[in-house]
């Protein structure tokens, strides 16, 4: 997936320019560059993420070409205590579904604590239920209500859907406390 595609699967999530956000798992930075595309030169995103190679990625994008917002790489896992500022959005593109099913409430949760007033986490998912070694958890849109509902969250408002690379549909949704 290009940082073009990521950023028309986030983009209507997003309020406004600018503001702290946080990408969760990370990677190699293509929803991290489509974030800060978005963001623009006003806002920060912290990019939350635990493998040293994509670390590695991401701190050459950081350090790199101008990507919009300031990028600052935080070497953490995101099901743990992150210790970030207040957020105005958390984006997790392909990483809850990498979170237990019994543990992606209390994930949640947590997360939602880590907001402003206003804030809202936008997620991005593979539509199906049925699990495989590279997308262990993945969350439905149907699933996605109840996950939501049961974290304390509104209703998701679906954002954009698109086919995925692997087989299926990705879509993107976003949650508020």
């Amino acid at each position: 997936m290009t940082p073009d595609e990521a950023r028309a699967l986030i983009e209507r999530g997003v309020h406004e320019p600018g503001g702290s956000w946080a990408d969760l798992g990370a990677g190699t930075g293509t929803f991290t560059v489509a974030l800060a595309g978005v963001l623009r030169p006003l806002g920060t995103v912290y990019a939350v993420e635990r493998d040293r190679a994509a670390l590695r990625a991401l701190r050459a994008i950081a350090g790199g070409i101008a990507t919009g917002a300031r990028i600052e790489v935080v070497a953490s896992d995101f099901t743990h205590e992150l210790g970030l500022p207040p957020l105005a959005g958390i984006l997790a593109a392909n990483a809850l579904h990498f979170v237990p099913r019994s543990e992606q409430v209390g994930v949640l949760t947590r997360l939602a604590a880590l907001l402003d007033t206003g804030g809202r986490i936008i997620l991005v998912e593979y539509d199906r239920d049925r699990g495989n070694p590279y997308v262990p958890y993945p969350i439905s849109r149907e699933r996605l209500r109840r996950l939501a509902q049961n974290a304390g969250f509104g209703p998701p408002l679906l954002l954009a859907e698109r086919p995925s690379d692997y087989g299926g549909e990705l879509y993107s949704a976003v949650l508020v406390p």
